[in-house]
């Protein structure tokens, strides 16, 4: 642990030197007079500025990665001072983390004594401070378009550097990779998060949090990396954020670049995922996203019994594939039949012994750890397969090949052994090519294609006849058929991208050092200028091919290669675009889709459908949504001739000739927002309490809470009231077990009559006192209470 962590726990003991006279006498009467600039600089392009807090100062400094002019106020201070400590305490004004010189660390309210009359909060002194001075922090969103366009238009980009924030190192590496995947990084300088998010399947309606929180930071990361504004940035808000999703990252301890970047990609896929329009089915949710777009592949699991010979087929998604160094034993199984396996390199027993021992240094190549990947698995004694062919476990053979490969790869190698009594980390050189990767031999051969394609079919009509058979009471309708074909489909790369399987490298990810730490770097090919860089937190320096083919690679992203043809119908395509711009009767296609066109060795079908309704109109939510752009900056106007040439080319779905709003849906959503205000000004004249001759309506929470949804802005009627939840099938009688608030609320009288009325359904069930239980007696007492029942506030 560092040394910060070894402090994190401790209270700072300068914090009580800052009084709340600091806030009420010349220290307010001085920081107004103020400019942001280094006072000793006389700068205000500083990467972060930092306030002196200590009482009539309010110096204001440059911070250590500059030329380090608070750090240097305060020792000057100390010394004049003979020693005394009263100008520790600053704060950086563009993140407003308060630092104490004195500990090195950071002053949270958790890390600040208890607070007592004569001291004063670390939240509440950001709130004076920012408040007095009236600071107001640049709005990115209404530079972001502009700072895009620098960021496109600049010669170097993206060598700017990320400040490590105590041992994020690891973190910094993994988002300067993936920083420098071209594709990935084009599609969020085109599009905005909101753009890229607007098909999220996330409600919208009642957010208190923003659902787009740790995508959000990421892509302002990229902008500010990109920009060429600074040298280099504080990813602060990002680490953040993911700390909130992911406690695991929070604190100093230094975590694995590898574990980061898998949780990082699945909360973006999971911010931005939404329903595939060709996948309708009811049990199979098919969810893509800008992630899944470019990282997701699929690889493709055989199983062979040796008892009947039939095999069966599993496909699975990845992001990354995670390969083992494998050891001499399981090379030698496997050179006997692939002459492509690096010759032996041990001398029996001692030199294995050796190697396993970390003393050694053996020089493989990533081939040989995707061959071992990929390798033929028996599975016999404890480990034998289950066959549904033969009934019974039964030996077998297991193997994996890549069915569809992704448009960025990443491969992990498994460089730390943990073994019951020795743990290790494997320091064999692992060569890697830079560029013309061929992939072919590792991606699934003819005949299992085929095999795959009939293990479906006999699925499919396994499935219909369980069906017949009224079997699991499944409910197997065309709907849940077409599904399961669609999702079947497009799973091999000749199929939906043209069969290019061949790769650039564009970054790495390397650990320095040994098991229980170390330093992360990363190693990025700009796209700018086709030079490679190392990326050591805060520092960016060019570096030669050489250097990086002689580094120990931990994580490796390759980019799909463009072939020339491509490259030749994007400019001629993209220039045709650019000279075409006055179309009488233009075909529109989304921003989103002509990025991809621009960007990706294969984007896919033209995917107009996902902003379209059922009158095949524009969707509504396109023009109301405020999160999205004008709807004229959303497409792109096409020519008849380039519209044909791409969806011969590429498929797509309906045309959109005309951007027009749609007016039925229009219709709609007004009678939808009057229902609401109706249902809303119903809910206030509610009084919430019972007369002394009324009872209590209990209604089911599940319905109540469809309700508050609709009634919030879900595009979503609740339907009939359904108390059928809450009765004994065929009885008046309620089910056991039913709790309060939990199955059932209680309304007025009043507010049942009307939503009873507006949506239908019921059955009504009142009872005198909350309780679904009570007994017949109390329910027929008579109406002559002479005290009136205790309200109850509908929840």
């Amino acid at each position: 642990m560092s040394e910060e962590g070894e402090k994190e726990g401790e209270n700072c003991i300068h914090w009580n030197s800052l009084s709340l006279s600091l806030i009420f006498s010349k220290w307010k009467e001085i920081i107004e007079t103020k400019q942001w600039i280094c006072e000793e600089c006389l700068s205000s392009t500083c990467s972060s500025l930092w306030i002196c807090l200590h009482e009539e100062c309010g110096h204001i400094g440059c911070g250590r990665l500059d030329r380090e002019h608070a750090l240097k106020h305060f020792e000057s201070m100390k010394l004049k001072e003979e020693g005394k400590e009263n100008h520790s305490i600053c704060i950086q004004i563009e993140t407003e983390m308060i630092w104490c010189y004195s500990c090195d660390k950071e002053i949270t309210n958790d890390s600040s004594p208890s607070i007592d009359e004569d001291s004063i909060s670390p939240q509440r002194l950001k709130e004076i401070v920012f408040e007095e001075k009236k600071l107001k922090k640049p709005n990115t969103n209404q530079n972001i378009e502009s700072r895009k366009k620098k960021a496109r238009k600049k010669t170097y980009n993206g060598l700017c550097g990320l400040q490590n924030l105590g041992n994020t190192c690891y973190m910094n590496a993994a988002l300067q990779a993936m920083s420098n995947c071209p594709s990935f990084t084009t599609m969020l300088l085109e599009n905005s998060v909101e753009s890229l998010a607007q098909f999220s399947s996330k409600p919208s309606f009642n957010s208190k949090k923003d659902p787009f929180v740790l995508s959000r930071a990421y892509s302002q990361i990229i902008l500010d990396l990109w920009s060429s504004e600074y040298e280099s940035v504080a990813p602060r808000k990002f680490l953040n954020a993911l700390m909130k999703l992911n406690p695991f990252f929070g604190g100093y301890q230094q975590q694995d670049s590898q574990e980061l970047l898998r949780c990082v990609l699945d909360r973006f896929h999971e911010e931005m995922s939404i329903q595939n329009s060709n996948v309708k089915s009811k049990s199979t949710e098919e969810t893509s996203s800008i992630i899944s777009d470019i990282f997701e592949g699929n690889l493709l699991s055989c199983v062979q019994c040796l008892n009947c010979e039939k095999k069966s087929y599993k496909k699975e998604k990845f992001y990354d594939i995670s390969v083992s160094i494998p050891n001499e034993t399981s090379l030698d199984k496997l050179r006997p039949t692939n002459s492509q396996i690096t010759p032996s390199q041990s001398n029996g027993w001692f030199s294995s012994v050796f190697y396993y021992l970390g003393w050694g240094r053996r020089y493989l190549n990533l081939n040989d750890c995707l061959w071992n990947f990929c390798a033929t698995e028996e599975l016999n004694g404890q480990n034998q397969y289950s066959c549904e062919h033969c009934k019974s476990k039964q030996d077998g053979r297991k193997s994996i090949s890549i069915s569809k490969l992704p448009e960025v790869l990443c491969i992990h190698i498994k460089r730390f052994r943990y073994d019951s009594y020795f743990s290790s980390k494997i320091t064999d050189f692992i060569s890697f090519p830079l560029q013309d990767w061929d992939l072919s031999p590792f991606t699934t051969n003819q005949e299992d294609r085929s095999l795959f394609q009939q293990f479906q079919r006999d699925e499919l009509e396994k499935r219909r006849e369980k069906q017949e058979k009224g079997r699991e009471g499944l409910n197997y309708d065309s709907a849940d058929e077409m599904a399961e074909t669609n999702s079947f489909k497009g799973i091999f790369d000749d199929e939906i991208e043209g069969g290019i399987k061949s790769y650039d490298l564009v970054a790495i990810v390397n650990h320095s050092g040994g098991l229980l730490g170390g330093h992360y770097v990363s190693y990025c090919k700009n796209n700018v200028n086709s030079e490679w860089y190392l990326y050591d937190d805060s520092h960016v320096s060019q570096i030669s091919e050489n250097y990086v083919e002689n580094s120990e690679a931990y994580i490796l992203f390759y980019q799909k290669k463009v072939t020339e043809s491509k490259l030749k119908e994007r400019l001629e395509t993209e220039q045709h675009v650019n000279t075409h711009t006055h179309i009488e009767r233009p075909f529109y296609v989304s921003k989103y889709w002509w990025t991809k066109f621009l960007c990706m060795s294969h984007p896919g079908p033209i995917n107009n459908s996902d902003y379209l309704c059922q009158h095949s109109q524009i969707k509504l939510k396109f023009y109301s949504d405020e999160r999205n752009e004008p709807i004229e900056h959303q497409f792109l106007r096409l020519s008849p001739k380039i519209w044909d040439y791409l969806v011969a080319t590429y498929g797509g779905d309906q045309a959109i000739r005309k951007l027009i709003k749609c007016k039925e849906c229009e219709r709609d959503h007004l009678a939808l927002e009057s229902q609401r205000k109706k249902d809303r000004d119903a809910e206030e004249e509610d009084r919430h309490y019972l007369l002394p001759t009324e009872k209590w309506y209990l209604i089911s929470t599940k319905w109540i809470e469809k309700w508050r949804e609709f009634v919030d802005g879900s595009p979503q009627l609740p339907g009939p009231i359904s108390n059928e939840d809450l009765l004994i099938e065929g009885s008046n009688q309620p089910k056991p077990g039913l709790r309060r608030i939990i199955h059932y609320k209680g309304l007025t009288p009043g507010i049942w009559k009307y939503l009873k009325e507006t949506y239908g359904g019921g059955p009504d069930i009142k009872r005198r006192q909350l309780d679904i239980y009570e007994s017949k007696e109390r329910i027929n007492e008579s109406n002559n209470i002479e005290s009136k029942p205790k309200a109850e506030e509908k929840e």
